[in-house]
């Protein structure tokens, strides 16, 4: 669907992340919420690189063959800045990989831009956008299992961090 790819963004939005570089407890944004997550690193800094370097656009590239948005409607979400809102962090409760898909905003029937929406259009842009996220959550894991695999060593593939 190369017209989507011309809409959208192809590379990774670059954004600096809401977390406290001072020490102590880190907040995630998760949308309008805000969760103290204690003072683990999520490796955030690494995760968008990778995300910078192609994962973002390798799974944004998969899921423009298959989504069923159209222009318009990729547009809004543009416009909402919601391909800016995705979070992908890793979980220290399971060492796993997580991600957290944005949402047409609850007061979208405000909006002009979102004038042209109906309740099913967004329900589809937000189911879409979390195929989005799962597109690239999967790439994400794939370039994080080649650094392991590249790496000469059973460690953490970006090193020890301090707290």
């Amino acid at each position: 669907m190369p017209a989507l790819l011309s809409v959208c963004h192809s590379t990774y939005p670059s954004r600096s992340h809401p977390i406290s570089r001072t020490g102590g407890d880190r907040a995630v944004s998760t949308g309008k919420n805000r969760k103290t997550l204690g003072s683990e690193d999520f490796y955030r800094e690494d995760l968008e690189n990778l995300l910078q370097e192609g994962a973002w656009r390798e799974g944004f590239e998969e899921w423009a063959e298959y989504t069923d948005l159209d222009e318009e409607e990729v547009r809004v979400v543009d416009d909402l800045d919601l391909f800016q809102a995705f979070d992908f962090y890793r979980d220290p409760t399971d060492d796993h990989l997580r991600f957290d898909a944005p949402t047409v905003p609850e007061d979208w029937r405000e909006r002009d831009v979102t004038e042209s929406l109906d309740s099913s259009s967004v329900s589809a842009i937000n189911g879409e956008l979390h195929d989005l996220g799962r597109a690239v959550h999967e790439t994400l894991q794939n370039y994080l299992q080649r650094t392991r695999d590249a790496s000469d060593r059973n460690e953490e593939p970006f090193g020890e961090r301090e707290e």
